[in-house]
């Protein structure tokens, strides 16, 4: 899983390693990018 930054969607997106978008990050909700990630990473468990 990686982050990376979607220009068509303006934000952060965690992907998977085929390129399927797994969680689009919302500072509202995720906080910092730091959070974003550890909450990525609890989704795909690991």
């Amino acid at each position: 899983m990686t982050i990376q930054y979607n220009s068509m969607l303006h934000t952060h997106t965690a992907t998977d390693r085929y390129g399927v978008v797994l969680a689009v990050y919302n500072p509202a909700v995720h906080g910092t990018l730091a959070d974003f990630r550890a909450t990525a990473r609890a989704l795909v468990g690991g």
